[in-house]
C-alpha cells in the first residue's frame, strides 16, 4: 500500500471515529437534578395542592410528580424551609416512604 492510500485509510478511520463520538455526545441524555420544594410541614400523601416532605421524598425517589411536588430526575435536591417536620404516618415493613415515624428539625 502506498503512502497516499495509507493516508486516505487513516484519514477515513479518524473521520469515522470522530463522527461516532460526536453522535454519541449528541444522543446521550444528560442526567440533571431537579429541585423539589416543600411547601407544607404537614405529614401527608394526598392531592390537596401542596408539597409535603414525604411527598417530596416520594417524588425524588420515583421521578414522578406527587401532589404539587415536581417530578424528580436522577439526583434531586429537596428544598425544605426552616421549621419542624414531624412525620407521623404509622406503619412498618415498607421501603417507599409511605409510612414510618421520625422527626426532622430544620432551622
Amino acid at each position: 500500500m502506498n503512502k497516499r492510500a495509507r493516508f486516505r485509510h487513516e484519514f477515513l478511520l479518524i473521520l469515522l471515529l470522530s463522527a461516532g463520538l460526536a453522535a454519541t455526545a449528541v444522543l446521550t441524555p444528560i442526567a440533571r437534578a431537579d429541585t423539589i420544594t416543600v411547601t407544607t410541614s404537614d405529614d401527608e400523601i394526598n392531592g390537596d395542592g401542596d408539597c409535603s416532605l414525604r411527598e417530596a421524598v416520594i417524588a425524588a425517589n420515583t421521578d414522578t410528580a406527587v401532589d404539587a411536588c415536581a417530578a424528580g430526575a436522577g439526583d434531586d435536591i429537596i428544598s425544605v424551609p426552616p421549621g419542624t417536620y414531624l412525620l407521623t404516618l404509622a406503619g412498618a415493613g415498607e421501603d417507599a416512604a409511605q409510612t414510618a415515624t421520625w422527626t426532622s428539625l430544620l432551622t
